[in-house]
């Protein structure tokens, strides 16, 4: 029965379906929509019954498909670009005029032998058909034999007149042959010269384009070439602020405010996947976000909350340090250290940071299952931001330090750096406390509340510090007395560059801001220190890179150099050293003494501010930009003051990435919001994704990527890059794929 009324109402549809159309459509006005074949700008009802009339009834054709978005501009750019490759053919043809002249002309030539060949032959088929006709004759009057031998004789005649007129036109058809023959060889021979001809031109455009725009093929790294553009989020800050405050609406989230800090990462889970540990000034709360990829992600645990601003203050408390308002420092960068729990036990992997409001040196490790929140959308949870698989331990109080070092109030501190063998270098402030003193650290297991919902004390592993003084008058590690007498300055200032510590003999790289030099620190043994009259264990410096070789490849003589950070280049000899004035990338090898030459330039002066080379631009568009640039500054400055100046290209301010990535380096160039990188071989600057590929995607205005660190190498000459981008506060996905261009030189 159902199928029956569906028939018959298919049969009425198709019966008014003429009427209905002319109701409904209307005059066409154009589709705004695919799918809206009757031009009524919109879809609906009608558009099927006028389809299935034109299927079925011959009504009228549907409404053509919309143009795609951005087909105009696309085809006139394409239409100007064969403009101009009419125009480069123009010069090339009129080359080639002389050419066709004279092959016309041997084709003329040609034309005129043939037809005078045709009138030879025909000439000989007449006189062929005569000389047949008198020699019938002839044989017919021989025949005959009577009164006719004066008409055989006259007709010899004429067949003898015939075969002269045939000879004459067989020599003349033989002529006008090689004349043809003689003429296609000369055609023959124009067309080969015109073919060599071209194929001349284009070797003569070819060596002309070279002269002009030389260039060599060159492999860089750039973003992959997919819809998205190769850059997309994994976690934004609606992710984050809702594990802070679950229950505010999205809309209430989309409006505040987030300001973020990226302390390190963290190995957490079963299978011990890296987390990076993100801090929100504002809130002073503590999340980490999950790095995984793919398949093994559970976005349900991509964002963890670990401490609010009330239970860093809980911490605090219980070592009675009674400061209402904690945060974490973003003056002084966090590191990292595996510190182990005694001989023959397991090491633990935490990350130390500074409190700057109680002076306190704080450390905080993973813990499965400690003080774990059953409910992250419910903030009432007993264990609710104190913890929650992160334990938090406060190493040294700044009452402690106060105590520990015998002064009147805590000094604030600059630097921390880990040596390594459970060993702290913390830095003062030099109008404080003109000294490196040195912390050792160890772990110690104390009756904590792991579960608030379940209260009992149970064992925990956390870190507690001491100071080692030396000497009969308690010396500190390295006061700046002896880096004053090291580099022959009234004055030393240590503490703003974060020290490198060199993994193959545990000493550190520290610069020297006034001297302009960088100095390694280490630790003296017994017999080193017996022989400079100092104590064993205590620090010791000497010049590792000098001030000449500093100046000579940043080529800044005055005002003094300013490094900001490092990074390993990750082949276990070099380091990379980055110059803000100069803009410029070192390479530092510290497996080589100060008197040898360890220190290299990655790139010319200027290349990382004006040279970076983009490949998506070709020498002759580039060179066609720079004419356009050129004739923008002539108009400015006729224009006078009132029409306006050229605002140059902010000076960059450089970060490197953790690792090298497809041959290259990565560098975030924060105050162009670009991504660029070093290629090792060429010292070219390659720029990798501009500003504006960043911004779209994480909806700010400019970028700032901090910890640029590799994730998975799915195919060769491809790799996954993650980012936190502190402006966004996101965790961004770039996916890179190396192309192979071509480098103007």
């Amino acid at each position: 029965m159902k199928k029956a009324m569906l028939c018959l109402m298919a049969a009425g549809l198709l019966v008014f379906a003429p009427y209905w159309r002319g109701a409904v459509a209307g005059e066409p006005a154009g589709a705004t929509v695919n799918g809206d074949v009757n031009c009524s700008g919109q879809l609906d009802l009608a558009d099927a019954i006028f389809s299935l009339n034109y299927l079925f009834l011959g009504g009228e054709e549907p409404c053509p498909f919309v143009e795609a978005p951005g087909g105009g501009p696309e085809i006139a750019a394409l239409e100007a670009e064969l403009a101009g490759r009419d125009e480069e053919l123009a010069t090339c043809n009129e080359s080639l005029a002389t050419r066709d002249v004279e092959v016309a002309s041997l084709r003329r030539e040609l034309t005129q032998a043939q037809v005078d060949l045709s009138g030879a032959l025909r000439d000989l088929i007449t006189t062929q058909r005569d000389l047949l006709s008198a020699e019938a004759r002839i044989l017919e009057l021989e025949a005959a034999q009577g009164p006719c031998a004066e008409q055989i004789e006259e007709l010899q005649g004429s067949l003898a007149t015939c075969n002269s007129d045939l000879e004459a036109a067989g020599v003349e058809l033989e002529e006008a042959r090689q004349q043809t023959e003689s003429a296609q060889l000369e055609t023959e021979t124009a067309r080969q010269e015109t073919e060599e001809a071209q194929a001349e031109r284009d070797t003569f455009i070819a060596q002309l384009d070279e002269c002009e725009n030389p260039r060599i093929d060159i492999t860089v790294p750039a973003l992959d070439s997919g819809d998205d553009q190769g850059v997309s989020i994994v976690a934004g800050k609606i992710d984050l602020l809702e594990r802070i405050t679950p229950t505010a609406p999205e809309a209430v989230l989309a409006g505040q405010e987030a300001a973020t800090l990226e302390l390190g990462t963290i190995s957490a889970g079963p299978d011990g996947q890296e987390r990076i540990l993100i801090y929100d000034a504002i809130s002073r709360a503590l999340c980490s976000v999950d790095l995984c990829e793919g398949d093994e992600c559970e976005e349900s645990q991509r964002v963890k909350l670990h401490y609010n601003a009330d239970g860093l203050v809980s911490e605090l408390v219980a070592v009675d340090v009674g400061e209402p308002f904690p945060a974490l420092s973003d003056t002084v960068p966090a590191v990292t250290a595996r510190i182990s729990r005694g001989p023959g036990q397991q090491r633990d992997d935490w990350v130390i940071a500074y409190e700057p409001r109680s002076r306190s040196v704080v450390g905080f490790r993973a813990l499965d299952g400690y003080r774990p929140v059953r409910d992250n959308t419910w903030p009432d949870d007993d264990n609710f931001g104190r913890g929650n698989g992160l334990v938090m331990s406060v190493i040294i109080s700044g009452v402690e330090i106060r105590s520990q070092l015998g002064l009147n109030s805590p000094p604030p501190v600059t630097r921390i750096v880990y040596l390594g063998s459970g060993q702290l270098l913390l830095f003062f402030a030099g109008e404080v406390l003109p000294a490196v003193h040195l912390l050792e650290l160890e772990a110690v297991a104390m009756e904590v509340v792991p579960d608030f919902a379940e209260p009992q004390l149970q064992p925990v592993w956390k870190l507690r510090g001491n100071f080692l003084l030396f000497g009969e008058d308690d010396s500190p590690y390295l006061g700046l007395d002896d880096v004053r007498e090291l580099t022959g300055e009234a004055d030393a200032a240590i503490d703003g560059f974060q020290p490198f510590v060199n993994p193959t003999d545990g000493s550190a790289l520290v610069f020297e801001s006034v001297s302009g030099q960088f100095l390694k620190v280490s630790t003296l043994g017994f017999e080193e220190a017996d022989e400079i009259g100092r104590s064993e264990g205590q620090g010791n410096a000497a010049i590792a890179i000098g001030s000449e070789a500093v100046a000579e490849l940043t080529g800044i003589t005055e005002g003094g150099v300013e490094f900001t950070h490092a990074a390993s280049r990750g082949n276990d000899s070099e380091l990379l050293l980055v110059e803000e004035r100069s803009n410029t990338v070192l390479a530092y090898d510290y497996t080589l003494g100060a008197d040898e030459p360890n220190l290299t330039r990655l790139f010319e002066p200027g290349r990382m501010a004006d040279g970076r080379f983009d490949p998506g631009v070709s020498c002759d568009e580039k060179e066609a930009i720079e004419e356009e640039e050129e004739e923008e500054e002539v108009i400015e400055e006729e224009a006078g003051a009132g029409a306006g100046e050229v605002v140059d290209a902010p000076d960059p301010v450089l970060q490197l990435s953790e690792q090298d990535t497809l041959g290259t380096r990565l560098v975030f160039d924060r105050a162009r919001g670009e991504l660029v990188a070093v290629d090792y071989t060429s010292g070219r600057v390659v720029l990798v994704a501009r500003g504006v590929d960043l911004s779209v995607v994480t909806g700010v205005e400019t970028v700032d990527l901090v910890h640029i660190r590799n994730a998975s190498q799915e195919a060769e000459g491809a790799q996954k890059v993650m980012a936190w981008d502190s402006a966004s506060s996101s965790l961004i996905e770039l996916r890179l794929e190396n192309i192979l261009t071509e480098l103007c030189r």
